[in-house]
């Protein structure tokens, strides 16, 4: 997606339903230096999957914590969208070159998503290079957001003064950082938010297989801040404190907390059942857990 060129410390949000991250770092040579990270609560209502409903609102208290955390000097952002509105496919393009990738991508982007395509961006990201064999080619991974996601960050972006350097996807963003952690066999990497849990799959540090669905830790921590009496504003701290078996034992029984952590649960059992169909001579190692909501308690079990 459309980059620019930017100096001196960047900023890295990921704008979610219920909770806003953000990731300063500035560049040291060809790498980044991450500064600080922090998130706070998304103002209610004023995003709906992913997508920023009013910029105006979003930006204050986005100004308001930079401020509070000295990133106030930091004006070059890169956002990463966490939405069910954002399609990714795996492609197989014949051999070309690198710089072909792009343009064949585009041309046949219509076959890979049955949509308009006039009201989408596509992006590609090439995962592996399969040379020789009978089927030579290149894997490929596609994604496709929606233009109205797109241009709610751009008002964002003007409504808080801060200048785009790219938009990318969460899980082009997750690639690349997992991708760095070789293993010999395949690893299963979930990853838990809020509203949402993304699974990956990684061998060798090439990308098998991604899966994103709409269930994380959202239900018990909703469930947990009902059962203690606690308001929408004290979502932020239900959600650290439910990381505590003690605390949840004490508002909550253990029938309703495997209730409230049902669909997350099964969303990762599909996830592995998908894979061992399409990827039957490969064995998944282990399991990681990471995102924000990793650290509920019964979670691991």
């Amino acid at each position: 997606m459309a980059k620019l060129k930017t100096s001196g410390k960047l900023l890295n949000i990921e704008v979610g339903d219920r909770i806003i991250k953000v990731c300063l770092s500035a560049r040291h040579g060809k790498s980044f230096q991450i500064l600080d990270s922090f998130m706070f609560q998304t103002p209610d209502g004023a995003v709906a999957d992913g997508q920023v409903i009013r910029p105006d609102d979003v930006a204050q208290v986005l100004t308001q914590q930079l401020e509070t955390h000295g990133a106030q000097d930091a004006k070059n952002v890169i956002f990463t969208l966490t939405s069910g509105k954002v399609a990714t496919r795996e492609v197989m393009l014949p051999p070309v070159k690198d710089n072909r990738i792009k343009t064949v991508v585009e041309t046949n982007a219509a076959d890979y998503f049955p949509v308009d395509m006039s009201n989408y961006r596509v992006s590609s990201k090439l995962l592996e290079r399969i040379e020789g064999g009978e089927n030579p080619g290149c894997r490929v991974l596609v994604s496709a957001a929606p233009l109205m996601l797109i241009d709610s960050y751009a008002r964002l972006a003007e409504a808080a003064g801060l200048q785009i350097e790219a938009i990318d996807y969460c899980g082009n963003s997750q690639y690349h950082v997992l991708r760095g952690i070789k293993t010999e066999d395949a690893v299963m990497y979930v990853d838990v938010n809020v509203m949402s849990t993304l699974v990956t799959f990684m061998a060798n540090g090439v990308l098998l297989l991604q899966r994103n669905f709409p269930a994380g830790g959202d239900e018990l921590i909703t469930t947990a801040m009902r059962a203690s009496g606690r308001s929408d504003s004290e979502y932020l701290q239900t959600m650290q404190d439910a990381g505590s078996k003690e605390f949840l034992d004490g508002i909550l029984d253990a029938e309703q907390q495997a209730d409230c952590l049902s669909r997350l649960v099964s969303g990762v059992l599909r996830s592995a059942d998908f894979f061992k169909s399409d990827h039957t001579d490969t064995v998944i190692s282990q399991v990681v857990l990471i995102g924000t909501c990793s650290h509920l308690a019964c979670l691991r079990e």
